[in-house]
């Protein structure tokens, strides 16, 4: 892994970049979360088995996008999303830096049911982040700076 010191680094990788070594030189060894939009031309499965391989012991987050957005560099006339071409076999990564993020904690519960009625999948949803904020409440410490 790349020692790095920017606050985000973003890797636009086509599949076949997956493979090679280089990639995981790339990602930076101080990364605190990547969060991975991957094609929908791709086998999510497989990509996300991948990453997870060359991401081991940092939290990684993956969707599936239709689209995925430029890096303008200050250009104007670059369209905000890359042309969505057939069968695109992209991947976008956002390494979030220990410049950015100090913690993260990754959380999932069960809604258990699909049929289940929506006010009671909102109720269900209520009672298992009331649960989590228990076990990490939000300090001060943690808090986000106002600004004036």
């Amino acid at each position: 892994m790349a020692e790095q010191t920017h606050e985000i680094e973003l890797f636009y990788l086509s599949l076949a970049d997956l493979q090679k070594p280089e990639t995981t030189q790339r990602i930076p060894a101080n990364s605190k979360l990547i969060l991975g939009f991957v094609s929908p031309d791709i086998d999510f499965a497989s990509v996300s088995a991948q990453l997870k391989h060359i991401c081991t012991g940092i939290p990684l987050v993956l969707t599936s996008t239709a689209g995925e957005l430029c890096n303008r560099n200050g250009e104007e006339r670059l369209p905000l999303y890359h042309p969505a071409d057939e069968n695109r076999q992209r991947i976008v990564l956002q390494c979030f830096t220990s410049e950015m993020i100090d913690a993260v904690d990754i959380h999932t519960f069960d809604l258990q049911s699909r049929d289940m009625q929506p006010e009671k999948k909102s109720n269900r949803s209520e009672k298992n982040l009331s649960i989590l904020f228990r076990l990490f409440p939000l300090t001060a410490e943690r808090a986000l700076p106002t600004r004036s």
